[in-house]
């Protein structure tokens, strides 16, 4: 009897990596699967989830998580958020992976364990694409040349997710075979082998009828995967009609909030595309709104004063109230008041009168509360929180039921 031992004991493994969109991605995978009945294993950046119980908090996107979760006999199915920062210290923790995913490549933590330019990053991120199984999926984002450019050493099928479906990489790929998962604008447009079809945006909940265009993409990807390891176009489609964008699914990413005419959108952007998505979404959100534009903005201590600047400079020009915060919990080596220091020089540098700028020692909780009180009737304040989310998230659930 010719006996499979390399398969015996193993589950569906997907595995997501990328500069943005990861966490999201992971959630949403899992959450699908999830749906199915599966008993899924999950790890991310907030902790790690067995059958939807969540067993560790912090971030678990590395080896510990990966392998807590593919060491537990109850796991039916892994869905590994892979970050940078735990392949180079420890490597992956799984020798291959049935789907891998690699959102985008854009500029983060560089300057960090030795990856220095985005060519060193796409390397480092490069690596989840490379265990992807010869007769598993590489999924990459078509849109974004250092992730494309991967395609050329993956032994895995490639499927290629787009919002470009007319563009010529996607032409090309679907030439030669390949099969992909893009999106037109209004609906998302499946060519996947024996599964293909069309589902508009707006019955997808996560995209926020097409308006959240970084969360379209996650769609894109995340659809990929669910196909990849088996599952129908219908049961993937239903369970992505039950993944809202709120903080119940979602914790901390695009999680929108209203009272009043006052709209509230917490993200965790955290870096310079991070933040130009986030923007990009309040701008069609807001659509012809005469309110005013409000930003509350912080970051982690261990980035490039650059970093700071750069993301100053995009808030300045859009924002007309502008809350800093010291991330207290993440100086990682700057004193405090130095960060929020470089925001503001820079803010004003860029043209953000002095007076439309506040600085908040006490962190993020005293920002949000600060916005808040002084909210205007149709403001929108777009967040950017990292370390106090669930203190801002029960402060704005108490606000909006508040009278």
């Amino acid at each position: 009897i010719d006996v499979p031992w390399e398969r015996i004991g193993c589950v569906p493994l997907v595995a997501v990596t990328g500069t943005n969109g990861k966490t999201t991605t992971t959630r949403l995978i899992a959450h699908i699967l999830a749906a199915t009945g599966l008993v899924v294993g999950q790890t991310d950046t907030d902790g790690i989830q067995i059958g939807g119980v969540q067993v560790e908090s912090g971030d678990w996107a590395g080896f510990g998580g990966a392998r807590r979760v593919i060491t537990d006999t109850t796991v039916e199915a892994a869905v590994l958020e892979t970050s940078r920062g735990g392949i180079l210290r420890r490597g992956l923790a799984f020798d291959e992976s049935d789907v891998s995913i690699i959102t985008n490549i854009t500029a983060d933590h560089l300057g960090e364990l030795g990856v220095e330019t985005l060519d060193d990053l796409a390397r480092v991120k490069g690596v989840v694409a490379m265990v992807a199984r010869p007769e598993g999926y590489a999924v990459l984002n078509a849109d974004d040349e250092l992730t494309w450019e991967l395609s050329e050493y993956v032994g895995a099928r490639v499927v290629a997710f787009s919002r470009q479906p007319d563009g010529a990489v996607v032409q090309a790929h679907r030439a030669a075979g390949g099969f992909s998962v893009v999106s037109d604008g209004n609906a998302m447009l499946v060519d996947f082998g024996d599964q293909q079809g069309s589902v508009p945006l707006a019955d997808i909940p996560l995209t926020v009828n097409g308006k959240a265009l970084h969360n379209v993409e996650n769609v894109l990807a995340a659809t990929a995967a669910c196909l990849g390891v088996g599952l129908s176009l219908a049961t993937t489609v239903e369970g992505l009609r039950s993944f809202q964008p709120d903080h119940h699914h979602n914790m901390g990413r695009l999680n929108i909030f209203h009272k009043n005419d006052i709209t509230v959108v917490l993200d965790y952007a955290h870096n310079l595309a991070g933040w130009q998505a986030l923007l990009g979404f309040v701008d069609r959100l807001r659509n012809d709104a005469n309110g005013r534009l409000v930003g509350i903005l912080g970051g982690p201590g261990n980035r490039p004063d650059q970093d700071y600047v750069d993301q100053a400079q995009l808030l300045a020009d859009k924002v007309q109230r502008l809350h800093i915060y010291d991330e207290l919990g993440y100086l990682r080596g700057r004193a405090q008041g130095e960060v929020p220091g470089i925001y503001a020089q820079a803010a004003i540098a860029t043209g953000l009168d002095a007076t439309a700028i506040s600085i908040h020692t006490e962190g993020e909780p005293q920002a949000v509360a600060a916005a808040l009180r002084e909210a205007q009737p149709r403001d929108v304040i777009v967040a950017g929180i990292h370390d106090n989310r669930a203190v801002v998230l029960e402060l704005l659930e108490a606000w909006q039921q508040g009278a």
